[in-house]
């Protein structure tokens, strides 16, 4: 089977959100975006440390599977994105865990 050469596309930032903070007061940033692929539209969401490079209306370079157009590289919510994701839930309530267990049992 021979391996597909994704294609470019410019898309369109839809929408910049909050979604929560991460460690040493920084935030993290939902960011939904567009693409279109013979006059049908896709689109996706990725989370990013920083949106300064990114603004609502603004675009960004897309790269789509050209025989399942749905796939691109930047939505997190399947694929690789989907495990930082979830690794990054995990090892977060893990933490809490850790400091109400443990660092609450020693206090004096």
């Amino acid at each position: 089977m021979a391996q597909v050469d994704w294609k470019d596309v410019k898309g369109t930032v839809s929408n910049i959100m909050s979604v929560g903070s991460g460690g040493r007061g920084g935030h993290f940033y939902a960011i939904t975006f567009s693409y279109m692929v013979d006059g049908h539209y896709y689109g996706g969401e990725f989370t990013v440390a920083s949106a300064q490079n990114y603004t609502e209306g603004g675009t960004i370079q897309v790269k789509y599977n050209p025989e399942n157009p749905e796939q691109n590289n930047l939505d997190g919510r399947g694929g690789v994105g989907l495990w930082i994701n979830w690794a990054m839930t995990v090892g977060g309530a893990a933490f809490i865990v850790y400091l109400i267990v443990i660092r609450g049992c020693s206090t004096h």
